[in-house]
């Protein structure tokens, strides 16, 4: 008898750990799809290519080890459209990442402002969404169809 007054808290503690941590789905997310939804589905005003590994962590101002995959898509140079999607190692790297995100966006605003105004519509519309462990940022004339597109790359 008082093992099973042992047993029955700790059974029932057990059981609440499993069902709160089974409320959140881990997020699968085909990151090739994506981008390539988002180049075919939204016209782009500047030719957009992709960057490498290292240029991405340069802009985006993350540390090594921080980001597991990614794929980032820059405009040529004549406007600040972008696509970027990062894989981060754990939780703090997608909290850095974000932040990278957040402050390229500023950074940019801030560059563009007084030379090509006209690229603020697409900064102050730009989509920085995280789902962990992904990140995931557009930069485009058409905000609204990217959301979509995002949306439905994760299952929402």
């Amino acid at each position: 008898m008082r093992t099973m007054k042992k047993l029955i808290p700790a059974v029932l503690a057990a059981i609440l750990l499993l069902t709160a941590c089974g409320g959140e789905e881990a997020v699968s997310l085909n990151m090739d799809n994506l981008a390539n939804r988002l180049m075919q589905e939204i016209t782009y005003e500047d030719t957009i290519s992709e960057t490498t590994p290292e240029m991405a962590q340069m802009l985006y101002g993350y540390a090594d080890g921080q980001v597991v995959n990614c794929k980032v898509i820059i405009s040529a140079g004549a406007t600040t459209e972008e696509i970027a999607i990062f894989e981060c190692a754990d939780d703090q790297a997608v909290a850095d990442v974000e932040a990278g995100a957040k402050a390229r966006i500023e950074a940019q605003k801030v560059s563009v402002q007084s030379y090509k105004p006209e690229e603020m519509t697409r900064l102050d519309a730009a989509i920085v969404q995280v789902s962990a462990p992904y990140v995931i940022v557009s930069i485009s004339s058409d905000s609204s169809t990217a959301q979509t597109i995002i949306d439905e790359a994760l299952g929402k």
